[in-house]
């Protein structure tokens, strides 16, 4: 794909790192995908929960081939993502000339799954950052039998509408790892993180297969894998990836 095409989104990424002080790029954002995307066989219809300023599956739908996408968030500025940033993604969709391949719904994940009138189903589900605003527990998730038993619920209700074989992506931060330390991390709050066993509890009580969990390697790091992938850089990183099959 020409680079020029991309260059609205690389603009608003940029303007929204500048804005939050934050230091993600394009570059960046294609090299997350990249841990898992390619376990992804069948593009033709996928729905990101929690999709917020919704780059990611802008980047999805110029350069990775999905035909179809569904981004679905409430946009609760509290939780990271406001209106204006659902009116921004909007107008970005429009200019990539992405209408008709993504559509933004305004819902919590759940009303989207209990107003859904279309029988079509999704090759691809994925839930990023997402997870701990929606069963905020300060408690390990298995302590907490009301957010447990609802995160399972909610999982029920995607397998409904995901085809079989499909791929559920969880990306999530752990509670307890170098990056909560970090001077320029302090400001967030990781106390409702959870480690990945407790949504693969979770995932795999409610029957999904699990087919592997990957450690994200900071950009930075990312020609010294060889060095950090051992259970050494697996404590240090604090960013992974579940990928599981229905």
């Amino acid at each position: 794909m020409p680079e020029r095409r991309a260059q609205p989104l690389k603009k608003a990424v940029a303007e929204r790192a500048e804005r939050r002080n934050l230091t993600i790029t394009l570059d960046k954002m294609r090299y997350a995908l990249e841990h898992w995307i390619g376990l992804v066989e069948d593009k033709q219809r996928a729905l990101s929960v929690g999709c917020g300023n919704g780059h990611r599956i802008c980047l999805m739908g110029l350069e990775y081939g999905f035909s179809s996408i569904v981004g679905v968030d409430p946009y609760i500025a509290s939780d990271g993502s406001s209106s204006e940033d659902y009116q921004k993604l909007l107008d970005l969709i429009a200019e990539l000339g992405l209408f008709g391949r993504i559509e933004i719904v305004k819902k919590t994940a759940q009303d989207y799954l209990t107003d859904m009138r279309d029988n079509a189903k999704f090759s691809l589900v994925m839930i990023n950052d997402a997870l701990h605003y929606m069963y905020k527990t300060k408690k390990l998730l298995h302590e907490d039998a009301v957010c447990y038993s609802n995160f399972v619920g909610f999982l029920a209700d995607l397998r409904k509408v995901m085809n079989d074989g499909s791929l559920l992506m969880i990306e999530e931060v752990k509670r307890d790892r170098l990056r909560s330390m970090l001077p320029m991390f302090r400001k967030m709050d990781y106390s409702t993180k959870q480690p990945a066993r407790e949504w693969k509890t979770a995932l795999e009580d409610a029957g999904f297969y699990i087919l592997r969990t990957v450690t994200y390697l900071p950009y930075l790091f990312r020609k010294f894998r060889i060095l950090i992938d051992n259970p050494l850089g697996r404590i240090l990183c604090s960013r992974y990836f579940i990928i599981c099959r229905k």
